[in-house]
């Protein structure tokens, strides 16, 4: 999915040696690159790709992963090794892990653009997903409490006494 790029230029390219993803803008803010990934595994990931930009240009350009209640990123690429013989350097950056639990992951990249500039843009290719294993019981137990609290904090804000009783005596039933 292309970001929201309004005055710029998002395409699939061929830059410093390798077919790659083309990002820049000259509007300020957050641009991204991503793709959906469905019907995963339950466990543990991380994303890897390959990022290049022009020397002195990196601003906060990176690799991510998100779920619908986490998001990780790689570091952010510090140095551009692009130049003009269409031979520079990439830089592999490697996102920490995150944990999926209903089979769905964003992953791409994503650079913070300052105002009236194209500093932040850079090129993406190689990417790469890790499946790190499954999860132990602990795992499972840390995602059943995570919504069980949820719930019980959904539960206390509720205004009628009746649909209260109800909700938390459902969620006591459950919660053993």
């Amino acid at each position: 999915y292309k970001g929201n790029i309004t005055s710029g230029d998002q395409r699939l390219n061929f830059a410093q040696g390798r077919v790659c993803w083309n990002l820049w803008d000259t509007s300020a803010g957050e641009h991204t690159i991503s793709q959906n990934l469905t019907d995963l595994p339950d466990g543990y990931y991380s994303v890897s790709a390959d990022m290049i930009t022009q020397p002195d240009w990196p601003y906060e350009a990176h690799v991510y992963a998100k779920t619908n209640d986490s998001d990780v990123s790689s570091p952010y690429l510090v140095v551009g090794y692009w130049n003009d013989r269409n031979d520079g350097r990439w830089t592999t950056l490697t996102t920490e892990k995150i944990r999926v639990t209903d089979g769905t992951l964003t992953i791409g990249g994503r650079s913070v653009f300052p105002e009236n500039t194209q500093k932040g843009w850079f090129c993406m290719t190689n990417v790469k997903l890790y499946y790190h294993g499954a999860f132990t019981a602990e795992d499972y137990k840390m995602v059943f409490d995570k919504a069980v609290a949820e719930a019980q904090a959904m539960c206390d804000t509720m205004f009628f006494a009746g649909d209260k009783a109800v909700f938390a005596a459902a969620i006591n039933k459950y919660k053993a």
